[in-house]
């Protein structure tokens, strides 16, 4: 009998001192929840076809973040482990007007941007001689 109570207080004792161990950390989950895998879907503003190769510039100053990335063939940059906060974001992309605005970002939801063709320049007039 003896044994056997010794033997289950030795288990509680070893789950008391382990269960911390076996449990999430909450410091780490909440350190997963503060950042977050951020989507941003560049198209065109008429015809909504993505935009290859487009440069996007993501800036949390705040935390000290910058990442710079371009689109792919489906016009998607995605950038993991981005502070959940308010960004600056530039796209630019040549034959495209450069689209820079600030977006609160809190969840995992894609951010949708649409970019107008840039109008070419028109040539400068030399006078005629």
């Amino acid at each position: 009998m003896r044994q056997q109570n010794f033997a289950r207080a030795f288990c509680i004792v070893l789950a008391i001192l382990f269960l911390p161990l076996s449990l999430p950390s909450r410091e780490l989950s909440s350190q997963t929840e503060k950042k977050g895998k951020l989507r941003i879907v560049v198209t065109s503003n008429g015809d909504t076809k993505p935009i290859n190769g487009a440069d996007v510039i993501v800036r949390a100053p705040d935390e000290d973040f910058e990442k710079i990335t371009k689109t792919d063939s489906q016009g998607v940059a995605t950038i993991a482990s981005v502070p959940r906060v308010s960004l600056v974001i530039q796209i630019s992309a040549m034959g495209w007007k450069t689209w820079g605005g600030q977006v609160d970002f809190k969840d995992d939801k894609p951010i949708q941007v649409r970019l107008e063709k840039d109008k070419p320049s028109k040539p400068s007039e030399s006078p005629t001689p």
